[in-house]
């Protein structure tokens, strides 16, 4: 009795402290990171055009990139008309620390207020924030600046939400990039939650108080999930880009579902395990429900893939929570029974 009791305890104990794990990788990440969205941010003109600098939009509207290449500077200015970002002809990017921009842009939407020190007229204090010619930030002239819809926008198809300008200076010359924002009506979610069905082929092989099928489902649908999420993570420009705690989850669920496979034998570590890596699939899709409706997805993978995976990973977590919580309950009875009948019969 005291083996069964002490396995069991060991059990709940991981996955207590796995849930705090998975609970706090869900939450927020400490960079605004791309996210699923219906907008779109567009360059649509670079007067006058210069080579020497690229500037586009990435990950829908989220943030602003300038690369220029090496050998020629450029100057980025700020709200105020104050010196924000400075690229060197070696590559190195500076910010000013006493600009508004530099408090500001460091949130989407511009949250967490500026210090007294930081304004248009005080004078520059340069901090390196990149190299190789290259940075990203979330620019606020480039976005809509509200969780809330514009109020022109809603019906079913593409609206523009306004035009927008961004002054640089490159080589000393004055030049401006131009854009729109667009926005887009959400996607039907019908066509990747049907596909994601496609998760739960392994429990066809299911048997009664076999583990190894489920398992295997939590296994393939989690090292999709940690594909889609991974590939949203990437999609993310490096000053952003802090910790990689979106493909924390997923990564959890991977690892859960293995030990599952390996603990094959042992019952109740591997229903335990199962019941983790369910778990943690649904909260990975739970946190996720956006891809299946955002026309505009951060990642480098197809969209209907990218849907799929977190529509899979929604199905196969419930699934297994269901199935490992039977096992679980039902490993218990058994093992209670098998110590106590010597007892009974005593």
């Amino acid at each position: 009795m005291t083996t069964t009791t002490g396995t069991a305890r060991r059990a709940a104990a991981v996955l207590a402290i796995s849930l705090l794990v998975i609970v706090g990788g869900a939450g927020p990440a400490w960079a605004d990171p791309a996210e699923p969205t219906n907008y779109q941010s567009r360059v649509t003109d670079v007067a006058p055009f210069t080579p020497y600098a690229e500037v586009k939009v990435v990950a829908g509207d989220a943030f602003l990139n300038l690369a220029v290449v090496p050998g020629h500077t450029a100057a980025v200015t700020g709200y105020f008309h104050e010196p924000y970002l400075r690229f060197d002809a070696d590559g190195t990017v500076w910010a000013n620390e006493n600009s508004p921009a530099f408090y500001i842009n460091r949130s989407r939407f511009g949250l967490g207020g500026t210090p007294a020190s930081a304004s248009a007229t005080a004078t520059p204090v340069w901090t390196q924030v990149g190299s190789g010619g290259r940075y990203a930030w979330h620019d606020h002239r480039t976005h809509w600046m509200s969780p809330d819809l514009p109020p022109t926008v809603g019906g079913t198809r593409a609206e523009i939400v306004f035009p927008w300008d961004l002054p640089i200076v490159v080589d000393g010359v004055e030049t401006t990039v131009s854009g729109q924002l667009l926005w887009f009506p959400s996607a039907n979610p019908v066509g990747p939650i049907m596909l994601g069905l496609v998760g739960l082929a392994p429990l066809m092989f299911l048997r009664r108080g076999r583990i190894l099928p489920i398992a295997v489902a939590a296994a393939i649908a989690a090292g999709f999930a940690l594909l889609a999420a991974t590939a949203e993570y990437l999609a993310t420009p490096a000053p952003g880009r802090v910790i990689p705690l979106t493909p924390l989850v997923p990564a959890l669920a991977v690892v859960a579902a293995v030990l599952a496979i390996g603990f094959d034998r042992h019952p109740l570590r591997a229903w335990a395990s199962a019941l983790l890596s369910g778990i943690g699939l649904v909260l990975y899709s739970g946190r996720s429900m956006a891809t299946l409706t955002a026309p505009i997805l951060p990642s480098s993978l197809p969209v209907a893939l990218e849907r799929a995976c977190v529509a899979m990973a929604g199905w196969v977590g419930l699934a297994v929570i269901l199935l490992a919580i039977t096992g679980l309950w039902g490993s218990m009875r058994i093992n209670t029974a098998e110590v106590e009948a010597p007892r009974d019969g005593s």
